[in-house]
């Protein structure tokens, strides 16, 4: 069953997304660089609060969801998320480990999928379908170029939000 909480938390980065990419009429190039639209200075930190609250609002159903002897996943994945949001990459000093974090949180996230129901692993397809298009194209459509890494981010959130919802 789906939770109060996990709605909050899709509805919190479809509604953050959206605006985002309404605003700038293009897709972001991460998750992450969505804080670059935020005026500089303190509003920044409103990037950090955001990834707190989907990340702590999805993480019960998605321990829940996962079988007991593995819900420590659940678990790593969430505190990767709430790590890097913690380093954001705005301090250039930290964007290492901010974006290790990241790539720790998506991969556990679709180990998580994996455990979870491990069909929803297929919505990888789109990301590979865009990749067999580069080729033959030679070339990305002009509006995805540089935008490969918020692709991934959202296959991974999609996969994720996906297994918890039909689990």
């Amino acid at each position: 069953m789906i939770n109060a909480m996990l709605i909050i938390s899709i509805l919190l980065v479809v509604l953050n997304v959206g605006i985002t990419i309404w605003r700038k009429r293009e897709l972001p190039k991460s998750i992450s660089a969505m804080v670059y639209d935020l005026p500089e200075g303190q509003s920044r930190w409103l990037w950090t609060i955001w990834l707190w609250a989907v990340s702590l609002l999805m993480a019960p159903s998605l321990i829940e969801a996962l079988p007991t002897t593995w819900q420590f996943v659940g678990f790593l994945t969430i505190a990767c998320l709430v790590f890097c949001a913690a380093v954001p990459i705005f301090e250039k000093e930290n964007k290492t480990i901010h974006n290790i974090l990241g790539v720790a949180a998506c991969v556990l996230s679709q180990i998580c999928v994996g455990l979870i129901c491990p069909w929803w692993l297929l919505l990888w397809l789109l990301m590979v379908a865009v990749c067999v298009h580069a080729l033959i194209a030679k070339e990305y459509p002009r509006w995805l170029q540089g935008k490969g890494i918020f692709i991934a981010e959202a296959v991974c959130w999609m996969s994720t939000m996906a297994a918890i919802i039909f689990h």
